[in-house]
C-alpha cells in the first residue's frame, strides 16, 4: 500500500514538473547526441512519408487527377527530409526550425488526405508520426498542442467529404483521438523516467566524488603524489548518462520503429476490414 502511494505521489510530482517546464522545442533536450537524433528522426519521418506518398500514386484506384499534386507534395517532403539529414545543424538550430518542420507535417497530412480519399485516406496515419515525435522531443505543454492539432486535422474531412458522416468514421475518431493522447503520454512518461534516472546518476556520481576526495588526498600523500596511483572516481554504473551515445540512440530508434510498425499494422487491419 505504501509503495502504491509513493508511486502515485511520484507520478503526480513528475506531471507537475513536466507542466512547469518553460523550454521551447529542441531546447528541452540536453545533450548534442539527443539534438542530433531529433534532427535525424525528422529527416527519416519526412522521407518515409515522401516514399509512401509516391507509392500511393501507383496503387490501384488512385485518383489520377491528383497524381501531380501528390508527386509535388512527395517531392517537397523528400527535399526537407534530405535537408534535415544533411544540411541543418540541429545541435545549434533555433527552436522555430523544429516547430516549423512539425507544423509542416500537419499541412502535408491534410493536403494528402484531400487527394487520397478524405475520411478513408491512408494519409491520416501520418498524424501518428507527429504524435510520436512531439511526445518524445517536446515539453509536455507543447506536445499536448500537437496532439490536439492531430485531432483537428483528422476531423477536417467533415468540411469537404460527405462520406465522413458515417458510423465508421465517427467510431474511428472516438478511438484514434484518445489514442493520440494515450500514446503520447506513454512516450512522455518513459522519457521523463529516463531523464530522472540520468539526473539521479549524475547526483550520485557527484556525491561519490565529494566523499572520495579526502581519501584521494591521503592516497596521494602515501604514494608520493603519483597521479597514476591515485584512486579513480567511481563510474556511474547502471546510470543512463554513462551509456554510449550510440546505445541510447539505438534504444530510441528501436522504440520509434516499434511504434511505426504498430501504426502500419493498424492501417493494414483497417484496410482489410472496411465498413
Amino acid at each position: 500500500m505504501l509503495t502504491r502511494s509513493t508511486a502515485s505521489t511520484s507520478w503526480v510530482n513528475g506531471l507537475r514538473a513536466a507542466l512547469a517546464e518553460r523550454t521551447r522545442g529542441l531546447t528541452g533536450l540536453r545533450t548534442p547526441e539527443e539534438l542530433q537524433l531529433a534532427g535525424r528522426m525528422t529527416g527519416l519521418l519526412y522521407l518515409t512519408g515522401a516514399v509512401s506518398a509516391l507509392i500511393m500514386t501507383l496503387l490501384p484506384g488512385a485518383a489520377s487527377a491528383y497524381t501531380l499534386g501528390m508527386l509535388a507534395v512527395a517531392a517537397l517532403g523528400a527535399t526537407w527530409g534530405i535537408a534535415a539529414l544533411t544540411v541543418v545543424r540541429w545541435p545549434t538550430a533555433k527552436p522555430w526550425v523544429t516547430h516549423l518542420s512539425t507544423t509542416g507535417g500537419f499541412v502535408i497530412a491534410a493536403v494528402l488526405m484531400t487527394m487520397t480519399g478524405g475520411a478513408q485516406s491512408p494519409a491520416r496515419f501520418y498524424l501518428f508520426f507527429i504524435v510520436v515525435y512531439a511526445a518524445y522531443f517536446y515539453p509536455l505543454r507543447e506536445a499536448v498542442v500537437y496532439f490536439l492539432g492531430c485531432g483537428l486535422v483528422l476531423c477536417l474531412p467533415f468540411l469537404y467529404d460527405h462520406g465522413a458522416a458515417r458510423f465508421s468514421f465517427y467510431g474511428e475518431l472516438l478511438v484514434v483521438i484518445p489514442t493520440y493522447f494515450v500514446l503520447g503520454y506513454v512516450i512522455l512518461a518513459g522519457k521523463r523516467r529516463l531523464v530522472d534516472q540520468r539526473e539521479r546518476a549524475v547526483e550520485q556520481h557527484q556525491r561519490d566524488q565529494g566523499q572520495a576526495r579526502p581519501d584521494e588526498r591521503e592516497d596521494t600523500e602515501q604514494n608520493g603524489g603519483d597521479p597514476a596511483q591515485q584512486q579513480q572516481p567511481p563510474a556511474l554504473g547502471k546510470g543512463v548518462q554513462d551509456r554510449p551515445a550510440g546505445q541510447r540512440s539505438g534504444h530510441l530508434t528501436s522504440g520509434l520503429h516499434g511504434v511505426l510498425l504498430f501504426v502500419f499494422l493498424l492501417r493494414l487491419r483497417m484496410q482489410q476490414n472496411p465498413t
